[in-house]
């Protein structure tokens, strides 16, 4: 952003946000990072781009379950998007398995690999995680915290350049609790209350995730006098919980 901060004129910065959270979470679940014109990770943040737009464009057949057995584009969109995040992954976890050290754990890939193999060795563990679900869950650690995390830094960046005063009032409480020599960590949490009152409110002011994707009842409930039946597909609507005084 530096770099990008002395040229003249206006810029958006999103998409310096979204590579370098895409960047953070693969070195947390790959143990890699890419530089900011890598093809593979440009490909990865374009696909995620295509993947909200598809999601974000609604599916009647989550409405009417009827329609599923019907000709759907925009599904067909959502498998083929999917399929090649699943694919994107698969070829990770693939290397680690065939790079794989229990001596040297690089990463959240290796950390289910190795528990994996322990309980594979396990002739009493009851719980055995197969290859296929190890892809799975990276998939759905690095789905979940990429395209959350950059939107939600989004739309903190806009709330301050809407309102400066808070910018300052940030500035100045990281300044006095902990100073300028270095950024803060969670330990410094406690002592950071303005900060911490700010993540909240964008999270709740903005609601950038307004519903909920599909959930389903898993057993017949009741929710405030409205029966629920099982598999019923359920949202949940954050913007009016948010936004109700």
């Amino acid at each position: 952003l530096s770099s990008v901060m002395v040229a003249d004129g206006s810029f958006d910065p999103f998409r310096h946000i979204v590579v370098s959270v895409a960047n953070v979470i693969c070195g947390m679940c790959f143990g890699r990072r890419y530089g900011h014109e890598d093809q593979e990770l440009v490909s990865l943040v374009n696909l995620s781009d295509e993947f909200g737009k598809v999601v974000g464009s609604g599916n009647l057949a989550d409405f009417i379950p009827l329609l599923r057995f019907l000709p759907n584009a925009t599904m067909k969109r959502f498998m083929a998007i999917n399929e090649r995040f699943v694919t994107f992954v698969q070829k990770i976890v693939t290397d680690h398995y065939n790079t794989y050290d229990k001596d040297n754990i690089r990463d959240i890939t290796d950390s289910l690999i190795d528990h994996c193999e322990d309980r594979k060795l396990d002739e009493n563990s009851n719980i055995q995680m197969s290859d296929e679900k190890v892809v799975g869950i990276v998939n759905d650690l690095f789905g979940a915290g990429f395209d959350t995390v950059s939107t939600a830094l989004s739309w903190s960046v806009m709330y301050l350049v809407a309102h400066p005063e808070m910018q300052e009032r940030l500035h100045q409480e990281i300044k006095d609790k902990v100073g300028l020599s270095r950024s803060p960590v969670l330990a410094d949490r406690n002592n950071l209350p303005v900060l911490e009152a700010f993540i909240f409110e964008i999270f709740r002011h903005s609601s950038f995730l307004p519903f909920t994707i599909p959930h389903c009842a898993t057993k017949d409930t009741s929710l405030d006098g409205y029966f629920i039946p099982k598999d019923t597909c359920v949202f949940i609507n954050q913007w009016q919980i948010n936004h109700d005084p």
